[in-house]
């Protein structure tokens, strides 16, 4: 049943995202919430998730305010909520951001310097989770919970000055940490469902895999996709690189259809970031296939 449910609370997620009316949305994922909460929590477990989904509504909302008060009360609160309670706080982050993903729409194009410097920076993000993941793996999937959690807050409190050294590295007419929010929303997914094993697989996807894509094609792309203007010499630099590190920890054919998934879900990814449509796509493959299967294909 779990599985089926990971499955089920995937496609309310995505199916909340693409709804452009923000009210209808707003509504939707509270009722989503309360009834994906309603098929594996107590009542005890509804109210906390409803109670994070409020409080990381409230920090959202005034996400471009510079009131920085009305941020840090629910923070604070949040905060020691998901400490004792990270699966029920799980929940209440994902909808929440579901219903305010108009917030991180993108409206303008980046520029070349940007977007390398970005992905620059989030490859060194990567090195320093995989070291913590050797270091601290018992604690792992928890202490990234709380890491994610106290990210969205600081982001937050820094969307406002613009003087900040981490603005360099965003596009421009974008929302300041859009796409370190994605990010945040599709680790969380795979927290929710997910061993550390497999965890370590959509890490590497979203920091490495997705981030070389990204390089070689703003710099060595020459075969655009209609679709999204995507570079196939990204694509193909992603999936060598996925297969090559993922060989080492997963069985040669399981390696291939991993490295494949996660590719194709960044190449035609559109209208939903690629971050969540990464991580939520892997995150079911890993769920409903089981890598002992695979070994006999």
């Amino acid at each position: 049943m779990y599985i089926y449910i990971s499955l089920l609370e995937a496609f309310l997620i995505l199916f909340l995202i693409l709804i452009n009316n923000f009210k209808i949305r707003k509504y939707l994922s509270i009722a989503f919430l309360l009834a994906i909460s309603a098929l594996i929590y107590s009542i005890y477990g509804i109210v906390v998730s409803l109670f994070s989904y409020l409080l990381l509504y409230s920090i959202l909302y005034f996400y471009n305010s510079k009131n920085y008060l009305i941020k840090t009360l629910p923070f604070i609160i949040l905060f020691i909520i998901a400490i004792e309670y990270p699966f029920y706080t799980i929940q209440g982050f994902l909808f929440s951001i579901a219903a305010f993903s108009s917030l991180l729409k993108s409206k303008g194009k980046s520029e070349k310097i940007k977007e390398i410097n970005r992905d620059l920076f989030q490859l060194t993000i990567g090195f320093i989770i995989i070291l913590s993941y050797f270091f601290l793996r018992e604690n792992f999937s928890y202490l990234l919970f709380l890491v994610i959690v106290i990210g969205f807050y600081l982001g937050s409190l820094i969307s406002t000055n613009k003087s900040n050294p981490l603005y360099k590295f965003e596009r421009s007419g974008v929302t300041f940490g859009s796409g370190a929010i994605w990010l945040g929303e599709g680790l969380l997914f795979s927290i929710m469902f997910l061993n550390n094993d497999y965890l370590i697989l959509v890490i590497i996807a979203l920091f490495f895999g997705d981030t070389l894509s990204t390089i070689v094609g703003v710099n060595f792309g020459r075969h655009r996709i209609k679709y999204n203007k995507k570079s196939l010499e990204g694509s193909i630099a992603m999936f060598l690189l996925l297969f090559l590190i993922s060989v080492i920890l997963i069985s040669p054919v399981y390696a291939i259809i991993y490295a494949a998934l996660a590719t194709l879900l960044e190449l035609f990814s559109k209208n939903i970031d690629d971050n969540l449509l990464i991580a939520i796509g892997l995150t079911l493959f890993f769920l409903f296939c089981h890598p002992a299967f695979l070994l006999y294909l």
